[in-house]
């Protein structure tokens, strides 16, 4: 997944990843999280035209992607990660340690002050009902 969220990172020319390129990497790897983000009207494009928004100042040249080899983790997309690792759910509990599109997706929803969130809201989004309804997308 994390080569998959250096894919969206560089296709919007950012040069490090963040929890909003971990969503796409989430979007593209999982059809049945993929479906229960459509829902809400969590949608790829969508999605990268918040992240075009948020970081145009970031933007860097194709030319300065060419030369990167490997892109950082952004702060907040190490926390997500952690807490991906770290978190305990009964429904999640098989694996535990284990990174699956589940766990990642939650972690990144976990950050209530992070650009995941801000996007959710500017959506309409109820980043807590969201939660809910991953949560209830694997029970079933």
């Amino acid at each position: 997944m994390l080569s998959q969220a250096e894919v969206e990172a560089t296709r919007l020319t950012h040069p490090f990843i963040d929890p909003g390129h971990l969503l796409l990497a989430v979007i593209a790897t999982d059809a049945e999280l993929a479906k229960v983000l459509a829902m809400n009207d969590v949608l790829p494009e969508r999605v990268r035209d918040a992240l075009r928004t948020i970081y145009t100042d970031f933007a860097v040249s194709d030319e300065d992607m060419a030369l990167k080899s490997q892109l950082p983790l952004s702060r907040q997309a190490k926390a997500a990660i952690e807490h991906s690792v770290e978190a305990v759910h009964p429904v999640l509990h098989p694996g535990a340690g284990m990174i699956t599109p589940a766990r990642l997706l939650l972690g990144v929803l976990d950050q209530s002050n992070g650009v995941v969130a801000g996007i959710l809201a500017s959506f309409g989004v109820d980043r807590m009902r969201l939660i809910d309804q991953v949560t209830e997308s694997l029970t079933d």
